[in-house]
């Protein structure tokens, strides 16, 4: 047997005025044909799953290409075409029993919103209808009519933070063996309420999401169902199909039962819409509880998240707390290679002068000119995640600089650091500090943080990543009326 594998991730933020080049994929994950079996074998983030059942099974694997950049704006014309040629083109030209793919679902080009459904129909048309394809999502993956009408089979990640992108893989790489076989004729289908879900409450551990997977858990349990995908979709794509589904993946003769799972679990997401949103408090008041509170104050800037396209450059907050003379503060991080070259230049215990932040745009705060203490200079990869060390991320060097009482993170790479203590890795102690500002999910600072912070609050802030989704831009694109965007929204499902 020979299964075609390959991958394109990449969450894309319509609002974000970064728009992504090659280049960007070069810097993260980028690997061509020949390269990409070796590279990505037991890979947990894309591709270990699929790589690692088919050479269990003594497949023959015909590798198309892997490409993974950070969140940001839309993919520029060019780059798209060329990464969608190279996962199609050699479907075209040689044969493969069945294909296996990790896409994100919220992909965005300059031209095209829904690329997913793009590359999908693509590959369909060249192959025909009897070669089955199986596709990998992210949790927040925007989940369309194309995507479900192409595919045999749609698995999303159980988690988020994401750890489950191997096991999803490696479940998809299964179903795909017994549809070749012939044991399993799959039904895919979904369904989707009008509702906008910022990404801020979708922690499966312990945020909104948590009782949506568990009812998932439940339908799974049933017989003839063979996969349960709630999706929150992601917020800053606009799109005609942003936002929460629901996949089901069923036997042929479950059809009718896989309908009403699909449509129960739309309903659900809609019923527990209020759980997903949250009240923000403006920098000013949080001082105000910070001072009140026996312990740290985590204030979460959820405005500029570089994992959901914010620029991570963004210095609103921190022209806050110096205007209200807040100290004891570390704030992390703010991407700006410009001004880390400067402080490397200082070097450690040294004053550096630069402009520092807002040079992506002036939708974060503008760039500010400071002078300060170089405290710490660091360099070498960090971890991505806490709870995968092995994942790691590269943020350039990073420079650590002392504003009037503020300690500042400030990396040559957009990092993110919702998931890591960042001050572990830099061997510094967070208790010396009275507030923390984080740029990224709270939950996630939330389970980081847990045992050393005592209050956790959502700042009112601003930027592409708003966790109040009207604040946002204009949506051009998107299907309406739809929740919040629109009031007095009305939903009864299929029925």
């Amino acid at each position: 047997m020979r299964v075609a594998i390959g991958g394109f991730v990449h969450e894309g933020n319509s609002f974000s005025s970064e728009i992504i080049n090659l280049q960007k994929f070069e810097e993260f994950i980028y690997t061509k044909p020949e390269e990409l079996v070796d590279r990505h074998r037991h890979d947990k983030r894309v591709l270990g799953g699929f790589i690692d059942y088919a050479e269990e099974k003594g497949w023959e694997i015909l590798p198309l290409v892997t490409a993974f950049a950070v969140p940001a704006g839309p993919i520029e014309k060019e780059t798209y075409e060329l990464i969608k040629a190279q996962l199609c083109d050699p479907l075209k030209k040689e044969h493969a029993d069945g294909i296996l793919l990790h896409l994100h679902g919220a992909i965005v080009s300059e031209e095209i919103s829904d690329c997913e459904g793009d590359i999908l129909k693509t590959i369909r048309k060249a192959i025909g209808r009897e070669i089955p394809i199986m596709t990998v999502h992210d949790l927040h993956a925007n989940i369309s009519q194309d995507m479900i009408t192409t595919v045999n089979g749609i698995f999303g990640y159980n988690t988020q933070p994401h750890a489950d992108q191997y096991e999803r893989e490696y479940e998809a790489a299964a179903l795909l063996d017994k549809v070749v076989q012939g044991t399993v004729k799959p039904y895919c289908t979904y369904e989707q309420p009008p509702l906008l879900l910022p990404a801020i409450s979708t922690d499966t551990s312990i945020g909104a999401m948590k009782p949506i997977m568990e009812k998932a858990y439940q339908y799974e349990e049933e017989e003839g169902i063979i996969n349960v995908s709630p999706f929150a979709g992601f917020y800053g794509s606009d799109t005609k199909n942003a936002g929460a589904s629901a996949v089901v993946v069923a036997e042929e003769a479950c059809k009718k039962r896989a309908d009403e799972i699909a449509a129960e679990m739309a309903e659900y997401f809609w019923e527990q819409k209020e759980s997903f949103f949250v009240q923000t408090v403006p920098v000013k008041q949080a001082l105000e509880l910070a001072k009140r509170t026996d312990g740290i104050c985590a204030f979460i800037d959820e405005a500029d998240d570089p994992m959901g396209g914010g620029p991570a450059d963004g210095t609103y907050i921190l022209q806050q707390l110096i205007q209200e003379g807040a100290d004891s503060a570390a704030l992390m991080t703010i991407y700006d290679s410009e001004f880390v070259a400067l402080a490397f230049e200082a070097g450690e215990g040294n004053l550096v002068n630069g402009v520092l932040g807002g040079k992506t745009d002036q939708r974060h705060g503008e760039s500010m000119e400071i002078t300060g203490k170089v405290v710490k200079l660091h360099e070498g990869k960090l971890p991505l995640s806490c709870w995968n060390e092995a994942d790691l991320q590269n943020p350039g060097k990073i420079a650590v600089v002392e504003h009037k009482g503020i300690h500042i993170v400030v990396t040559a790479n957009k990092t993110c650091t919702e998931m890591i203590n960042i001050f572990q890795y830099l061997d510094m102690d967070v208790m010396q500090y009275k507030i923390l500002v984080g740029k990224g999910l709270g939950e996630s600072y939330r389970m980081v943080y847990k045992d050393m912070v005592k209050e956790f609050l959502t700042i009112d802030s601003i930027g592409v990543t708003n966790p109040d989704v009207t604040k946002l831009g204009e949506f051009k694109e998107i299907r309406r009326p739809i929740y919040p965007l629109d009031k007095n929204v009305t939903y009864r499902g299929r029925g």
